[in-house]
């Protein structure tokens, strides 16, 4: 999830969303522009409350060095990230969708080096899933797996909407995704998770007393609906670590969840698919 920038009028920038974006979040934020010759930091134009300014446009703001910013210019969030408990196991920050995915395949590929498994594991760290899952689609159609577990975030439910919205409570176990989805009129992606392997992975976080549950959404989709696109006859199911504040520069996720992932996609592997 990123911008891109669209034109220049004067020494300012106007910038579109690759991805979604709430445009709302965006005011005053900092932000590195990647221009050719190098990144160059900014910051979004904030609608000023003396002058009652409302925007309808994101602009940012690089200073004296807005002759570097040219249009198709890849525009990033620029947060400090920040631990937001003391024992440094709830952090804050960009990407953790799904940054938080290649922590996970990344130690999961150290715990299996040596496993003897009875099937031909690879671990794809793949692009743009959010346009289109562009990187899964990919990987499917070179590759033709029988079987996919994509690792992603989920949802989390915030406690400030003052409003319970039905996703799992932060900190809790990994979420299987059971059936994820756009409507046809926003590309059609759909996904149907497979039952067996729902089945496996809810056995495999009983064994580690990791709170499952399950998730069927409309409006959202991962690298599963993607694979299904690339090869529909492979049999997927996405996994989740709940975390907070979709598409934002300070999402936010429990490490520990993390970590238990880790486990419950261990046992996943070493139960059911050892030689």
């Amino acid at each position: 999830v990123g911008l891109v920038v669209t034109k220049l009028r004067g020494r300012f920038a106007a910038v579109e969303f690759v991805g979604t974006i709430n445009m709302n979040i965006c005011y005053g934020l900092p932000f590195r522009i990647l221009t050719e010759t190098g990144s160059i930091p900014a910051v979004a134009c904030s609608p000023s409350v003396h002058l009652d300014q409302e925007f309808k446009q994101v602009w940012l703001d690089p200073g004296a060095r807005w002759e570097r910013v040219q249009p198709g210019d890849p525009v990033v969030f620029d947060p400090d990230p920040r631990w937001l408990d003391d024992g440094e196991t709830i952090l804050a920050g960009k990407a953790m969708d799904d940054r938080i995915g290649c922590t996970i395949l990344l130690d999961l590929a150290k715990r299996l080096e040596r496993a003897a498994l009875s099937v031909r594991l690879v671990l794809a760290f793949t692009v743009q899933e959010e346009i289109s899952a562009r990187g899964a689609q990919h990987v499917a159609q070179r590759l033709q797996p029988d079987l996919a577990v994509v690792v992603d975030t989920a949802l989390a439910d915030d406690p400030v909407q003052g409003v319970d919205q039905g996703q799992p409570p932060f900190g809790t176990g990994p979420t299987i995704r059971a059936f994820e989805g756009l409507r046809p009129d926003r590309g059609g992606f759909v996904n149907f998770g497979d039952r067996e392997l729902i089945k496996q992975l809810k056995a495999a976080c009983d064994a580690h007393n990791a709170r499952w549950q399950l998730d069927s959404a409309f409006n959202l989709y991962t690298d599963a609906a993607g694979i299904r696109k690339g090869s529909p006859h492979t049999r997927s199911v996405a996994v989740g670590v709940p975390r907070r504040y979709s598409h934002s520069p300070y999402e936010v996720a429990d490490l520990k969840v993390v970590a238990l992932t880790v486990n419950v996609l261990q046992e996943l592997f070493l139960t059911h698919y050892s030689q």
